[in-house]
């Protein structure tokens, strides 16, 4: 009767032991995917910057340009409000903020000015695209590096 009770004991460990590893290699993984999507909205953010400063920047308006930049900043917000990033907090006010320092000045064909990198303009761009990207990283770092099965992290 003892040995079938330890034997019960070593299952259920076992078992247990199964079961814990399992769900903290999903989480993990599920971390991993996270963090990738999040570096790829990242790098489309920066792409998005870079490019709207060479479109205000430039001698003309370039239609072309300004379709794909308002195509990136799309795909950017939709991205971002929707689960898995949304999952953090809720990006729509900053992602509003991003859309707005590229296409609410100097957007129109009409009443285009070729900026200074010094302008205004510009600087509302790069401190917007700042603040996306830095409030991004704090959502994941408060997600995911501040959980309780960060302990075990080697």
């Amino acid at each position: 009767m003892g040995n079938e009770f330890y034997q019960v004991v070593t299952w259920v460990l076992v078992i247990l032991g199964w079961v814990v590893v399992h769900y903290l290699t999903v989480v993990r993984d599920r971390q991993k995917e996270i963090r990738d999507l999040k570096l790829k909205v990242i790098q489309a953010i920066s792409e998005a910057e870079t490019m709207a400063i060479e479109f205000h920047t430039a001698k003309g308006f370039d239609s072309a340009k300004a379709q794909k930049i308002t195509s990136m900043i799309q795909r950017i917000s939709s991205d971002m409000t929707r689960p898995p990033l949304a999952s953090f907090q809720n990006y729509s006010s900053v992602a509003k903020e991003f859309r707005q320092a590229i296409t609410l000045k100097n957007f129109d064909a009409s009443q285009y000015l070729s900026q200074q990198t010094s302008s205004e303009i510009v600087a509302d761009i790069s401190y917007a695209a700042e603040k996306i990207t830095r409030i991004l990283e704090i959502g994941y770092d408060n997600r995911y590096m501040r959980a309780w099965w960060q302990v075990f992290r080697v």
